[in-house]
């Protein structure tokens, strides 16, 4: 599925995907790139300066299952009892989401994040920042009846305020690891034992050097890999399990070069 054009994920009533709609991306205002790209920028201080945020899933979801599920089962019901019936079903809150949520592709809801009646819009972001990863799930409750194809201005409106509600939501989640990833960062540069160890023979990095410690413990945390210690003005050792790993940065851009056996490590 792509994730972008509409489409239902499945048309068997008894699928855990049926009745839930991927939304077309292009029913919105914007793209959801450009939108959560305006919400990131706005952000006081711009504290993301130098970080790498990567998304890797952006979608917005129509779940209208349980509708289509009573019109299923009451399609055959006529009558007084029948309208009855029908009328009760659509005056009922439409509760959360019977299946388990790692059964569906995409769409979960509990009943608790919903607060009318219409089906909800759920948006699922997910990305990496500097190598972290991040989930968002926002569920949006609309307050008119939004199809899957949103064209009338109304419906927009409600999409538009789902994937605001889901961009506030993550710029929240970052912020809320601001304090954490620079107080790490601190503490890297100011706690690598081998940098300004007298009894090392190894001459800390000079010219940015905290600066270039922190590029570079940023791609040996990509690599799982533990503390840096300076062999040179622009190269670091990373120290991995059994082996450390070259860091050479060059103009401000870091990368691993090849490895250093433990031996020629110590």
């Amino acid at each position: 599925m792509s994730d972008r054009e509409a489409e239902i994920h499945s048309l068997w009533v008894s699928s855990c995907d049926y009745g839930v709609f991927t939304i077309p991306e292009d029913s919105a205002a914007e793209t959801y790139m450009a939108s959560l790209h305006d919400e990131l920028a706005a952000v006081p201080s711009d504290p993301w300066s130098g970080h790498q945020v990567v998304v890797t899933h952006y979608a917005a979801y129509l779940n209208n299952k349980k509708a289509l599920k009573s019109r299923a089962v009451f399609a055959g019901v006529g009558g007084l009892l029948g309208g009855l019936i029908a009328n009760a079903v659509t005056k009922t809150p439409t509760g959360g989401e019977s299946c388990a949520q790692n059964k569906m592709h995409g769409g979960w809801f509990a009943g608790s994040e919903v607060t009318t009646s219409f089906a909800p819009i759920i948006v699922e972001l997910e990305a990496t920042v500097d190598g972290k990863p991040f989930k968002v799930h926002s569920v949006y409750s609309p307050t008119v009846a939004t199809s899957p194809k949103p064209k009338k201005p109304a419906e927009r409106a409600q999409l538009d305020a789902a994937i605001k509600k889901a961009d506030k939501a993550f710029v929240s989640a970052l912020t809320g690891q601001a304090g954490r990833f620079m107080a790490s960062a601190k503490s890297t540069t100011t706690n690598v034992p081998d940098a300004t160890n007298a009894n090392s023979s190894e001459a800390p990095a000079v010219g940015g050097g905290s600066e270039l410690m922190f590029r570079a413990k940023k791609v040996a945390d990509q690599m799982g890999c533990g503390n840096i210690r300076s062999i040179g003005e622009t190269t670091f050792a990373a120290q991995c399990t059994d082996h450390a790993v070259a860091i050479d940065c060059e103009s401000g851009q870091c990368h691993p070069t090849h490895a250093i056996s433990t031996a020629t490590n110590q």
